[in-house]
Order: structure tokens, then C-alpha cells, then sequence
């Protein structure tokens, strides 16, 4: 989906901050510019940002990172990230965090 199209479906008046966030986090990260952000990608930006991982949380956030990958490609595509952001499936992310919990 173009990037137009995807605005159409996502943005509204109410989360254009958010929208523009994201795509503005995803552009940050997409710095190949294949289309496709990889969890390194992500990564990258965010320690540039200045933010650091404790101790065993990196692995979490991948796992966290990967609910976005539909496609199981071990990269997001724009499209997958503001499908997550806007129109998460609740059942796995709380899925995701009772077994996050049965861990500790």
C-alpha cells in the first residue's frame, strides 16, 4: 500500500501525532530504504535517540518488536507497524505479557 493510501486508512485528526511518529521513527530506522525496518534498524535509532536496553530487556523488546511481523520475515514493513500501532490484536499482546509475567 502506498504511503498515501496508508495515511487514508490510518491518520486521523485525533492520532496524527502519532501517525507522523511512527513513520517519522520508521523512516529514521529505514535507512537502506528497502521499505522494511529489521529489529537492528530499530534498534539503531533508538540508542542514536539515547535509549539504552537494562540488562536481559533487549530480548523482550525483540519478541515485543516481532508481534508487528505478519509475515514472519523478521522485518516490519511501514503497513505492519501502523497496523500495530492503530489496530493491535489485543489477544496476543496480552498473550505476550501473561507469558512475560509467568517469567518473573
Amino acid at each position: 500500500m502506498d504511503r498515501t493510501a496508508l495515511a487514508q486508512k490510518y491518520r486521523n485528526a485525533s492520532n496524527a501525532a502519532t501517525y507522523d511518529k511512527v513513520v517519522d521513527d520508521f523512516d529514521k530506522a529505514d535507512r537502506d530504504h528497502d521499505g522494511n525496518v529489521t529489529f537492528q534498524e530499530y534498534k539503531n535509532v533508538a540508542y542514536d535517540a539515547g535509549e539504552r536496553y537494562a540488562p536481559g530487556e533487549e530480548g523482550v523488546i525483540e519478541k515485543y518488536w516481532l508481534l508487528k511481523d505478519k509475515n514472519n520475515d523478521q522485518k516490519i514493513s511501514l503497513e505492519e507497524m501502523l497496523e500495530f500501532e492503530f489496530n493491535p490484536n489485543e489477544e496476543e499482546v496480552a498473550r505476550f505479557f501473561d507469558e512475560l509475567d509467568a517469567q518473573e
